[in-house]
């Protein structure tokens, strides 16, 4: 982290970086003194408040109604392949509660409620399930790749970006895409822990859909 990064600024109108201060994590166009035209959809922003101090940072997109979505309030933190790796770890972190002896399935990050805002990654065993649904996470997909398999020790990752929300952020609905590793073509129950074992073939419904090849349904 560095105090020397600095982002495109958009300035926030008075008295609008309350909400923030408090813990909101989007902010409106309405909120926004001057849209900042000049920044590309997803591209990243500081935001200020209409005195000029550093309220929060995040990513812009002007083709909706949350114009800002935060990622961090920290001036010193930049958005990076270790910014990244830290929300991953975090997230780890906090699935610890889970019984690794009971079930290897779960949700590994939930969007704004990991510090990741339009990124949801479910595991199945030593596979990722990623669904981006914002243009400025879609930016970062490179970044996002290498800082999942390095922190999950996951075997493969596969991208299901086929949510209608892409649409009113200007992005294309794509197929599911292997985007590192290897994904096997359907799990079996030996793959996953007993206690979510009996559900496999909801499972691999909900990790492959309906891929050519798949045993999916």
């Amino acid at each position: 982290m560095s105090s020397s990064v600095h982002y495109p600024s958009a300035s926030l109108k008075p008295h609008r970086e309350e909400s923030l201060q408090s813990g909101h994590l989007w902010i409106f166009s309405g909120a926004l003194q001057q849209p900042p035209h000049w920044i590309e959809p997803g591209g990243l922003v500081d935001v200020k408040s209409s005195t000029g101090k550093f309220v929060a940072r995040g990513y812009y997109n002007p083709h909706t109604d949350i114009a800002i979505r935060i990622l961090t309030n920290d001036i010193e933190e930049a958005i990076d392949r270790e910014f990244l790796r830290r929300r991953i770890r975090s997230a780890i972190e906090l699935r610890q509660i889970f019984d690794a002896d009971r079930t290897n399935t779960y949700r590994l990050i939930h969007s704004e409620g990991d510090g990741l805002p339009g990124l949801v990654v479910d595991r199945y065993a030593d596979i990722l399930v990623a669904q981006i649904h914002t243009a400025g996470m879609d930016r970062l997909r490179p970044l996002l790749i290498d800082a999942f398999m390095e922190e999950t020790g996951a075997t493969g990752m596969l991208f299901r970006n086929e949510g209608q929300s892409r649409r009113r952020e200007g992005l294309e609905l794509e197929e599911p895409v292997v985007a590192a590793g290897i994904v096997p073509d359907h799990l079996t129950p030996g793959m996953v822990r007993k206690r979510v074992s009996s559900l496999i073939n909801v499972i691999n419904a909900r990790l492959y859909g309906n891929m050519p090849g798949t045993s999916g349904f």
